[in-house]
């Protein structure tokens, strides 16, 4: 299915077309692994929540679509903005 770009890849395919562009590759900051797996899979998104300056999250808060990458070692994540991602595809560094 293409996304909002008409990009028709999968998104660990963006992701890890994306991410060596940028120098954004590399070992995990927590443990030093290098293996990471893309959270969700087709169909899927993950988003943040935005909360005000008062920290009340509204009924239908606004968000940032993320691409999530966790570590297979420790866990930890690691999160990358879908627009920025999408709409670098075709850009060099």
């Amino acid at each position: 299915m293409a996304d909002s770009q008409g990009d028709p890849r999968s998104d660990a395919e963006k992701i890890n077309a994306f991410l060596p562009k940028r120098g954004a590759q590399g070992p995990c900051p927590a443990c030093g692994h290098n293996a990471w797996t893309l959270v969700g899979g087709p169909g899927w998104s993950v988003t943040l929540p935005m909360i005000d300056g008062a920290g009340a999250i509204p009924d239908a808060p606004p968000h940032i679509p993320v691409y999530a990458l966790v570590c297979n070692n420790c866990g930890n994540l690691r999160l990358h903005a879908s627009r920025v991602v999408d709409a670098g595809q075709g850009d060099s560094p």
